[in-house]
């Protein structure tokens, strides 16, 4: 089952062999048409950047949390 595309959940097979080790990674597929409304573009650009926000907000929360950590320990 190496590398195999299911086109929906249904399809996926339970546990296919003794002590499977396998993996199920979901995929989203591109859309085939280009988005024409500058509107749901425009949504799609403010979503995109709030959702880089957040992500930036908590890697800098872990870079400081790190930084006492290691204050801490050189004290």
């Amino acid at each position: 089952m190496d590398g195999k595309l299911f086109e929906s959940a249904d399809e996926i097979p339970d546990r296919p062999h003794p002590n499977c080790k396998c993996h199920i990674e979901i995929l989203e597929k591109e859309s085939d048409e280009t988005n024409k409304d500058p509107i749901d573009a425009h949504r799609k650009k403010i979503k995109d950047r709030k959702r880089n926000e957040l992500v930036l907000a908590k890697l800098l929360g872990d870079t400081k949390s790190l930084e006492e950590e290691i204050d801490e320990y050189i004290r």
